[in-house]
């Protein structure tokens, strides 16, 4: 008899060559995910802007034909995207300036870290070359922005396309045996990714809002500049908040040309992103997002390495839309159950 039953365990349990076809078939998926980045980012991004108008589209549809609806929301992307195209420009302008004001100071600075690092000075203009260096790191950003927007005309057009076919893909669905679960799986994922980007939004402006304060109290300049940026990279969770608390510090030691000064304003932007990442986030995010914090980190740190920046800002949105569809079937629902935070 308990041959029977050793010989029934042996014949349920998957060969060992399958597991290594598992294996394999995980690692080409990474692969391939890698190698078409130029093309599933800006698909990725459409989606989720999809995602975001989708209560805008239809809306207007109920009052207008279907194409003139899909051209106010494709206006409504353009122009999100311009403002924050400015945005950005005027931000780099203002640092730029804010270095030039404080040159003398950067090539102090300059050549303290070179004689720190115990590196030979190659000459009596070395330190002057500072300021140059970083015009010339703006416009190597400056280039990589330009260089995106090949991708930004993906994105509209992938865009423009998904809206229209939104309303056929889900009469399609519709026709199909299992059309229920996927129609289900897919509203909620809308609705996930709609409730994740406002809470981010509410957070990442609270804590731009309270750095720029404070940095403007302590009398740092470009006190708005430093709240606009801990503010986009609050979108970023976790990695976000710990590079935002850099650049005010280093600008700190330039305008001050005081260690002690510089440190203060480090302690309290660090202090600012600490209570808010472990309080304020979790609190207004948990409500939205049924991830565990590991997750959303390792989601962050993965899709980072997969697809550089812009899987950083996906990341989150990409594991959410996964384990949603995944908890939608029985077979697969363990994976929602693994990766789920704590019941509230």
């Amino acid at each position: 008899m308990q041959d029977e039953v050793d010989g029934e365990v042996q014949a349920a349990a998957p060969p060992r060559w399958q597991k290594a076809v598992q294996v394999v078939a995980v690692v080409a998926v990474i692969a391939v995910l890698k190698w078409i980045a130029p093309v599933a980012i800006p698909v990725v991004f459409a989606l989720m802007i999809i995602a975001l108008l989708a209560p805008l589209k239809q809306w207007l549809s109920q009052r207008m034909p279907q194409g003139v609806a899909v051209g106010l929301c494709l206006l409504v992307f353009v122009a999100g995207a311009a403002g924050f195209g400015w945005t950005l420009a005027e931000t780099a302008d203002a640092v730029e300036d804010g270095f030039d004001a404080h040159r003398d100071n950067v090539d102090a600075w300059y050549q303290k870290a070179r004689k720190a690092l115990h590196i030979a000075d190659n000459g009596p203009d070395q330190g002057e070359d500072t300021v140059r260096w970083f015009r010339q790191g703006l416009k190597l950003a400056a280039g990589g922005a330009f260089s995106f927007l090949g991708g930004f005309v993906l994105v509209l057009a992938f865009l423009g396309l998904g809206l229209l076919e939104a309303r056929v893909l889900r009469e399609r669905l519709e026709q199909t045996s299992r059309a229920k679960p996927a129609l289900q799986a897919l509203a909620r994922i809308a609705r996930n990714i709609r409730q994740y980007l406002f809470a981010r939004t509410v957070v990442g402006l609270a804590t731009g809002l309270l750095v720029g304060l404070v940095t403007w109290a302590l009398g740092l300049e470009l006190a708005f500049v430093w709240g606009l940026s801990t503010f986009l990279l609050n979108y970023i969770p976790t990695l976000g908040s710990i590079v935002a608390v850099l650049p005010p510090a280093l600008f700190a030691l330039l305008q001050f040309n005081d260690l002690p000064r510089a440190a203060v304003t480090f302690g309290a932007v660090t202090a600012l992103q600490v209570v808010m990442g472990s309080y304020v986030d979790p609190l207004v995010e948990g409500r939205f997002v049924s991830l565990s914090a590991f997750v959303v980190l390792l989601s962050v740190v993965f899709w980072g390495w997969l697809w550089g920046i812009p899987g950083s800002f996906v990341g989150v949105p990409m594991t959410l839309a996964l384990v949603i569809w995944a908890d939608e079937f029985n077979v697969s629902r363990w994976l929602y159950t693994l990766t789920a935070g704590p019941q509230r």
